[in-house]
């Protein structure tokens, strides 16, 4: 399908399983890269904030990284964080964060990979841009997140292995990821053909 992705994801409730497909433009708006933002949904790996900043450029938009955003709010990394004040808090923080970037204009957003377990960021993601899900497997996000030394220091959400994390959060999170997204990507692209498949969803021509 040229770079589309068609996608049959089973879940427990039977009114949550469809096929997902790319949508199209955001109730009706022309993309504007000086009005509009942009933002990036997936999993650890999956190559979010690597894109992102590819986009931002080329279409001279703010960027914005949620975790970075908050590390820089709390003042210390998150990995230390979470061990002092568990993952609830870090989710309020992260939910501040994010009202506050969707209270900007022409901003190009990778979030963290949890930020869509919490309906309220779910429908702020929904209602303010244009939402890109890059969709992979396991095995790609395990082998990105092993050669990053930034995804290394990532808390661990369980007890489980890597891989067998991934595995837990990927099956609870994809229909959430599903439910808010727009266009679907697939993250084991080259990320000069993801930037062109963004481009090409968007409509966009103000490069």
């Amino acid at each position: 399908m040229d770079g589309f992705m068609r996608k049959e994801f089973v879940v427990d409730e039977p009114d949550l399983k469809t096929v997902y497909k790319i949508g199209g433009a955001k109730r009706g708006w022309k993309f504007d890269p000086m009005s509009h933002n942009i933002f990036f949904i997936g999993p650890r790996g999956s190559g979010k904030t690597t894109l992102g900043r590819v986009v931002a450029k080329e279409l001279n938009m703010n960027f914005v990284d949620t975790d970075e955003e908050i590390v820089n709010d709390i003042g210390m990394d998150i990995e230390r964080f979470v061990r002092s004040y568990g993952w609830e808090k870090f989710r309020d923080i992260e939910s501040k964060v994010l009202k506050r970037v969707c209270n900007r204009k022409s901003c190009v957003c990778a979030t963290g990979g949890g930020i869509v377990l919490r309906e309220e960021n779910r429908n702020l993601i929904r209602e303010n841009g244009f939402v890109f899900y890059l969709m992979g497997d396991v095995l790609t996000f395990e082998k990105r997140i092993l050669s990053d030394e930034k995804n290394k220091n990532r808390p661990p959400l369980t007890d489980l292995s890597l891989r067998d994390e991934l595995v837990v959060t990927l099956r609870e999170r994809e229909p959430l990821y599903l439910s808010i997204a727009q266009f679907i990507l697939r993250a084991d692209k080259d990320i000069d053909e993801l930037k062109e498949d963004v481009f090409r969803f968007l409509g966009a021509e103000a490069r």
